[in-house]
C-alpha cells in the first residue's frame, strides 16, 4: 500500500507519485477556509453579538433589569413586613428597633445571591456599552477594508493557522486582534506591512511537503471545531433575539408589558410600605 492512499482525496494523484503542487494547493484551500471561519467567529464575537446585545439592552434589557430589581425589592419589603408582624408582641420601641436590625441582617443574607445576580447583569450591560463606545464608527467600505486587512493578518499570524508559537508572533497576533476589535485599520495595516516585509513567508519546496501534509490533517480538526463554535454562537443570546429586535411591533408590545409589570410591582411596594408604617405606629 502506498503512502498516497493515506492522503485526503484532494491530495492524491492518479498514480503512486505525490504531486507536490496538489498537496500545497489542498493545504492552501484548507488554510483559507480555516481563516474564513476564524474571521466569521471573531466577527460574531467582536461586532455582531455586542451590537445586538447593546441593541437589546437599549430596547428591552434595561427595562427587564428594572423589573427584576423591583421584584427583588418587593420580595424584600414583603419579608420585612412578615418580620414586623411576627414582632407584634413587642410593645416597647427599643425592642422593636432591635428586632428590625436583626430582621434587616437576615434579609441581607436571604437576598445576597439575588443581589449578586442583579449586580452581575448590570455589570454586563455596562461592559457592553463601554465596548461598543470604544469601537470606531465605520462605513461599510471602511469595515470591508478592515476585514480584508485582518484576514491577511489571520493567515500569517493566527495560532490556529501557523505553527510558529514565538513571542513575537503572539504579540503581533494579539495586536492585530485588538486592532480589528477596535476598528484601527491604520495599526492593522502597519502590522501587515511588517509581516509582508519578509517575516513569516509561506514558500513551498519539496522538503516542505511532509509538513504540509501534517498541517492539512490538523486543519481538518480545527475547521470542524470552528464550525461547531460558530453554530453555538448563532444558537445563543443575543443572536436568537435578532428576529425580535427587527420586529418593532413585538418590541413595543414587550415594552408595554414590562412597564405594566413594573407599575404593578411599584404599587405593591407602596402598599407594603404603608402596612409597615401602620405596624410600627401601632407598636409605638
Amino acid at each position: 500500500m502506498s503512502d498516497n492512499e493515506f492522503l485526503p482525496k484532494c491530495m492524491r494523484t492518479g498514480g503512486d507519485n505525490l504531486d507536490s503542487v496538489s498537496i500545497v494547493n489542498g493545504f492552501n484551500i484548507k488554510r483559507m477556509l480555516l481563516s474564513s471561519l476564524i474571521i466569521e467567529r471573531e466577527e460574531l464575537e467582536s461586532y455582531i453579538c455586542p451590537a445586538l446585545e447593546r441593541d437589546y439592552n437599549e430596547k428591552l434589557g434595561r427595562l427587564e433589569y428594572s423589573v427584576a430589581q423591583t421584584r427583588c425589592k418587593l420580595l424584600r419589603q414583603r419579608r420585612r413586613c412578615e418580620y414586623l408582624r411576627a414582632a407584634s408582641e413587642y410593645r416597647r420601641r427599643a425592642d422593636l428597633d432591635r428586632y428590625i436590625a436583626r430582621a434587616e441582617h437576615q434579609l441581607d443574607i436571604e437576598f445576597a445571591r439575588m443581589n449578586e445576580r442583579l449586580a452581575a447583569q448590570k455589570k454586563r450591560m455596562d461592559i457592553i456599552d463601554a465596548y461598543i463606545a470604544a469601537q470606531r464608527v465605520m462605513s461599510d467600505t471602511e469595515y470591508d477594508r478592515l476585514r480584508r486587512a485582518y484576514r491577511s493578518a489571520v493567515i500569517m499570524l493566527h495560532p490556529e493557522i501557523i505553527s510558529d508559537r514565538s513571542e513575537t508572533v503572539s504579540q503581533l497576533c494579539g495586536a492585530a486582534q485588538n486592532s480589528y476589535r477596535t476598528g484601527d485599520s491604520a495599526r492593522l495595516g502597519l502590522i501587515n506591512s511588517f509581516v509582508n516585509s519578509g517575516y513569516l513567508k509561506y514558500k513551498a519546496s519539496p522538503s516542505d511537503i511532509p509538513d504540509y501534509i501534517g498541517m492539512s490533517a490538523v486543519y481538518d480538526g480545527r475547521i470542524s471545531r470552528e464550525k461547531e463554535l460558530i453554530s453555538k454562537i448563532r444558537e445563543s443570546f443575543p443572536i436568537i433575539k435578532r428576529s425580535l429586535l427587527d420586529d418593532d411591533i413585538r418590541v413595543a408590545r414587550r415594552r408595554r408589558s414590562l412597564n405594566d409589570t413594573l407599575a404593578g410591582l411599584d404599587a405593591s411596594i407602596d402598599s407594603l410600605i404603608e402596612d409597615e408604617k401602620r405596624m410600627t405606629s401601632d407598636v409605638t
